[in-house]
């Protein structure tokens, strides 16, 4: 996104600077507006950068830490500790493929690990810490 966002904004630039010296400052502000996008996607670019590690999903022997919110808003990450998982399974439907964890009061909390990782891995890494997966 960030060399995207460079491309973009170089191009549009550019010909904003070529449209400026050879006619007038008039036409050249569409291409130097539309140039701001790619702007837009150097600065959303780097900060998806910076906030990378707030939107991991953490395994390890005290549970699972699963993000919440996005980039913009970030929220407090929801933590399921290891005492209350009962189960952690791969579920595949219609609906696509995701990780379940049930917990022991019988709820279900379905995870789209797959944005992270592959499922098999996801459920390796449970394995790893010790959490009881199926």
């Amino acid at each position: 996104m960030i060399l995207g966002g460079a491309f973009i904004a170089y191009l549009l630039f550019v010909s904003a600077y070529i449209v400026a010296r050879y006619a007038s400052w008039v036409p050249a502000l569409i291409p130097a507006l539309f140039g701001l996008l790619g702007v837009f996607g150097i600065v959303s670019g780097t900060l998806s950068l910076v906030q990378r590690s707030k939107a991991a999903i953490v395994i390890d022997g005290s549970g699972i830490t699963v993000p919440q919110g996005s980039l913009l808003r970030p929220r407090t990450p929801l933590h399921i500790p290891r005492g209350v998982i009962a189960s952690i399974s791969k579920q595949e439907s219609l609906k696509g493929r995701l990780i379940e964890i049930t917990l022991t009061t019988g709820d279900k909390v379905p995870l789209q690990a797959r944005h992270y990782c592959e499922l098999k891995i996801f459920l390796k890494h449970c394995q790893a810490h010790e959490l009881p997966t199926i």
